[in-house]
């Protein structure tokens, strides 16, 4: 881990600045380690090397809670003589446009470095290069980067007159369990921890095929959509400019990248003329297609080389567990369809897309996903991390809510059902997968927190045990809202509401058992009890009809077993699916219960029908 004499150290360099150190052995390294972190995302070279092989360290979390470090073994990069460590500093999340509002500097202002070098010689000795007034600083290649505009790289630039590096803040304040405290600008404490999740790296290549639009674009079709980077083989001329713009589709088989909206998706590169390998280091696109666009020095327009471009799969290194193969080859691509789109919005937090100006950790999509994400990928350590960074959440900035996103960058906007509730469902989905009661156990304080947010809410609507206040997504991107153009779905948001409202009470009961919480265990008993009849009450008619006539509606009652007749919910289910003709309607909230409560009800026949149909709106549509 980092040693006590460290310190952050920042220059006047204002964009994407360059860190460097140069020192010297005598002697053969033994074993050399490097710790390091910075502020917004770091890539470190020795020698001209990249020190390990991941990609947009230090990841994606709420700075101000805490900052990981990296360890990294460099001994096969270091050689006896001169040696040069350098890191490429860029704005990342921290500092750089991000979030609905595109908000800038976030976290900080100024770019931040901490390293140590620890380097055990031939003799038994040990040499430590740290981070302090001996580093110098740069302009870089990279003359603009950003997660959602791209990344600009010239080569061919002279680099500016190195300056020397200033320390940021005193250094360090303490070291205690593997976490160090460690002071940056204006006296801010930052708190750091080793790294936690698995990182993010480039875990599949592809190869493009060359194609000729009706316009004349040249486009590299990878055959994949994907989040990732374009890595170029460049042969190019000193002064020569590639332009890459990414996109997802093509439409009458032109390019077309408009639902990337304001997020520019690009990157350019000017050669120096040496032939190499060169690709982003401070940014990632969602997409399949990418337009291709050489401009020479001399004027001249020179062919792109599809054979010249690998695209690099990017997403957090988790272990895939299982494979599904079966007769049916759209069912297969269909499941193939979810991997695909786990490997492209699991890059350190779970997002909900990978190209656009969002890519944010919604709540809502990652506990309606979590059960397929751990089927597909040993995803623990991945959402313990994301847990923490909830919690960190909860208690700073909602008072024990639940945001919409997470990390919420300060925002801290309450997530409503189906999106707050990812504190209790993912805590309790973690635990039917992997059994680790002390993660269980670790998340209780969250979701017992929360649960106590729905309660005293439930007061404010009278203690009816029906929740009629607060915000509401509803279901969210349904097919039944009020018009073909509305976001929210048909169903009612007060039912909506309650039902989670249950389902959080009744996994609190679940979770209070397991740890031997007795006490806790009863009273959500209880009150689960009293909310199953308040809706048995509020949403049935005296002869057992649900009065929410909807896919979600009905599909959330039968999974829930909120219901007073079963025979009369089951009618009512056959009844909207054949009045919508067996057509999907569900959103954000029934999607994922829809077949599982087709199945319960014993409709095996509609629900094979429903996912095996080619029309839209339907999963092999």
């Amino acid at each position: 881990m980092f040693l006590e004499n460290v310190s952050f150290i920042t220059s006047q360099i204002k964009e994407s600045p360059r860190f460097f150190r140069k020192f010297t052995l005598d002697q053969k390294p033994e074993k050399s380690v490097l710790n390091i972190t910075g502020l917004g995302l770091y890539t470190a070279f020795i020698n001209g090397k990249k020190a390990g092989d991941s990609y947009l360290s230090p990841g994606f979390n709420d700075y101000d809670g805490y900052l990981r470090y990296q360890e990294l073994e460099v001994t096969d990069l270091l050689i006896q003589g001169e040696n040069i460590i350098e890191v490429y500093l860029g704005n990342g999340w921290y500092k750089g446009r991000f979030g609905l509002m595109s908000a800038t500097d976030i976290w900080g202002k100024e770019y931040l470095l901490a390293v140590s070098l620890q380097i055990d010689l031939t003799d038994g000795s040990r040499m430590e290069i740290v981070t302090d007034e001996n580093w110098n600083a740069s302009e870089s290649c990279i003359r603009s980067d950003s997660i959602y505009d791209g990344e600009v790289r010239d080569d061919s630039m002279d680099i500016m007159k190195e300056i020397p590096c200033l320390k940021a803040g005193s250094g360090c304040k303490s070291v205690q369990d593997g976490k160090m405290d460690l002071e940056g600008p204006e006296g801010r404490i930052y708190h750091l921890v080793p790294e936690m999740c698995p990182p993010i790296r480039a875990k599949i290549e592809l190869k493009p095929e060359l194609i000729i639009s009706p316009k004349g674009e040249r486009i590299l079709d990878f055959g994949q959509n994907m989040a990732g980077i374009v890595r170029i083989h460049s042969r190019l001329k000193k002064g020569d400019t590639i332009h890459l713009t990414f996109g997802e589709i093509l439409i009458d088989g032109c390019f077309c990248n408009s639902n990337y909206r304001d997020a520019v998706g690009g990157f350019t590169y000017t050669s120096d003329g040496v032939e190499k390998n060169v690709e982003p280091m401070f940014t990632f696109f969602g997409f399949r297609y990418a337009k291709v666009e050489i401009s020479a020095a001399d004027g001249s327009t020179p062919e792109a080389d599809p054979d010249d471009f690998t695209a690099l799969v990017l997403y957090t290194d988790l272990k895939e567990t299982i494979h599904i193969n079966t007769s049916n080859e759209k069912l297969n691509r269909l499941l193939q369809n979810a991997l695909w789109g786990q490997r492209s919005n699991f890059l350190d937090v779970p997002t909900d897309c990978p190209q656009r100006n969002e890519r944010l950790g919604w709540t809502g999509d990652a506990q309606v996903f979590a059960d397929t994400a751990c089927f597909n990928m040993n995803c623990e350590d991945f959402y313990q991390k994301f847990l923490k960074d909830l919690r960190y959440d909860q208690v700073t900035y909602l008072n024990g809510d639940i945001p919409m996103f997470s990390p919420c960058m300060k925002d801290g906007a309450p997530g409503g059902p189906a999106w707050a509730d990812a504190a209790v469902i993912i805590p309790w989905t973690m635990y039917q997968h992997y059994g680790n009661i002390d993660n269980l156990r670790e998340s209780y304080p969250m979701m017992k927190d929360y649960m106590e947010v729905l309660i005293a809410r439930d007061a404010e609507c009278g203690n009816k045990r029906i929740i009629s206040t607060g915000h509401c997504f509803g279901d969210w991107l349904a097919l039944d809202g009020a018009s073909p153009n509305a976001f929210k779905g048909g169903t009612d948001d007060i039912y909506i509401m309650t039902v989670y409202y249950y389902y959080c009470a009744k996994l609190l009961e679940c979770a209070a058992k397991e740890l031997g919480y007795e006490e806790d265990s009863r009273k959500y008993s209880i009150l689960n009890q009293e909310i199953k009849h308040s809706v048995a009450r509020e949403f049935f008619s005296p002869s057992g009809r649900l009065c929410i006539d909807t896919q979600t509606g009905y599909a959330l009652a039968i999974y829930f077993d909120l219901y007073t007749d079963w025979d009369k919910i089951k009618e009512g289910f056959r009844r909207r699916l054949s009045m919508d003709r067996l057509k999907l309607k569900t959103g954000f909230v029934g999607t994922g219960f829809l077949l599982k409560a087709l199945f319960k009800a014993g409709m095996d026949d509609y629900a094979c029908r429903m996912l095996f149909s080619e029309e839209f709106p339907g999963w092999l549509y």
